[in-house]
């Protein structure tokens, strides 16, 4: 896989007061089809755990039938081959704020392997340390959820909708 550098600055939303608005629409605006993935990662998520939350937010398997499934680089290294695919444009990552510095890692791997516009939304009054420190050197802006506008808007439906077969 080869990299890119045209990443876009990585965006943190902070969501002071937890809106439940801002995770409806973060769910909303969720189209893979139409370039917008969004991801409600599972409690106590590790970096491997997010990276199969990522797979089915895509809506693709994890594993096969009477396998113990994918794990480490080769679940990260599937979700990019789908990210890629289905020329997505933007990942949302609902409640940020709870990821490790592992999964933040991939995470931001992954947003610069495939050029993806990650969002990361911190249900948070200000950014988390672990956050603050995996951004250090990643060109980031922060956003609060009263002034995101168009950012978690849904997708312009002009794409297939579905897959073909």
């Amino acid at each position: 896989m080869s990299t890119t550098s045209t990443a876009a600055p990585v965006t943190v939303l902070l969501d002071a007061t937890d809106d439940v608005a801002v995770t409806r629409a973060a769910l909303a605006a969720h189209h893979p089809y139409a370039g917008r993935v969004t991801v409600h990662p599972a409690p106590a998520t590790h970096d491997q755990g997010l990276a199969l939350d990522i797979l089915t937010a895509l809506g693709k398997p994890s594993g096969l039938p009477g396998h113990r499934g994918i794990h480490g680089s080769t679940a990260w290294n599937t979700a990019a081959a789908w990210i890629l695919a289905l020329s997505v444009t933007r990942l949302t990552v609902l409640r940020a704020h709870l990821l490790n510095a592992g999964a933040l890692s991939r995470l931001l791997a992954l947003r610069k392997h495939t050029g993806v516009h990650l969002v990361a939304v911190c249900h948070a009054r200000r950014l988390p340390t672990p956050m603050g420190t995996a951004l250090r050197h990643v060109e980031h802006h922060t956003v609060f959820s009263d002034a995101a506008g168009d950012l978690l808007a849904p997708a312009p439906r002009t794409r297939c909708a579905t897959p073909r077969s």
